[in-house]
């Protein structure tokens, strides 16, 4: 009797345990909401629509670097903080200068401290000055070898 209660419970162990399967309620279906994107089936749908533009831009305004003739495509040569270059003074004057600082390497616009033979003022700083390989009044240019 002992060894039929043993078998019995072993069976138990092996026996998968399954579960009732509901059945799916029949639930009323909801109409399908219009998607926004879909094309409607309709005359006004063949019509020939105009294009629509897009409203003008306005230019952004950038503020000029360098005039254009004075540009070059690669940076001046020699073009450093320390040397001593000529600038030209309204009575035409080659004063020798040196540059304290290149803002554009390209067109050659530099910072300058000049140094002037006035007794009351030795020396004057100019900024924003630009090269010219021709002499030009308010530019600066390499000195010329002599």
């Amino acid at each position: 009797m002992q060894e039929e209660k043993f078998e019995h419970k072993e069976k138990k162990e092996t026996e998968e345990v399954k579960a009732p399967v509901e059945k799916p309620v029949n639930v009323p279906r909801k109409a399908p909401v219009p998607a926004t994107n879909r094309l409607v089936r309709s005359p006004a749908r063949f019509a020939v629509k105009e294009p629509v533009k897009a409203p003008a831009k306005k230019p952004v305004k950038t503020p000029p670097k360098a005039p254009a003739k004075f540009a070059t495509k690669a940076p001046i040569k020699g073009l450093t903080a320390g040397r001593m270059v000529h600038y030209v003074t309204k009575q035409g004057e080659h004063l020798p200068g040196i540059i304290t600082r290149v803002l554009d390497p390209f067109a050659g616009i530099v910072n300058l401290q000049v140094l002037t033979n006035d007794g009351a003022q030795n020396v004057m700083f100019y900024g924003n000055v630009r090269y010219t390989h021709i002499v030009d009044v308010g530019c600066w240019h390499f000195i010329e070898p002599a």
